[in-house]
């Protein structure tokens, strides 16, 4: 992958997230993964990131698996306080 354009640290939370699923479920079994993924607590971003480091392992060891689509919740927009803006101001 690192020959793909890959950052070193995609290459790390890849590697790391491979590592959890491993160690949690079968990793030559795409749907006992898409079922561990399912049942996890976690946010749907985390989700989605397992996914996609799974869909790479896929694409190596020629795993056929449909990849589940999460849609990451929208993070709420933090609205400055009057004393910050007054200090953004001065």
């Amino acid at each position: 992958m690192e020959s793909n354009g890959k950052s070193k640290y995609t290459l790390k939370k890849y590697a790391k997230l491979l590592k959890f699923l491993s160690k949690n479920t079968n990793m030559n079994s795409a749907e006992d993964v898409k079922q561990f993924i399912l049942k996890i607590e976690g946010s749907n971003g985390y989700k989605k990131n397992l996914c996609l480091a799974y869909n790479k392992y896929c694409k190596y060891y020629n795993i056929k698996w449909e990849i589940p689509v999460y849609i990451p919740n929208p993070k709420q927009i933090r609205i400055p306080t009057t004393e910050n803006l007054n200090i953004i101001i001065a």
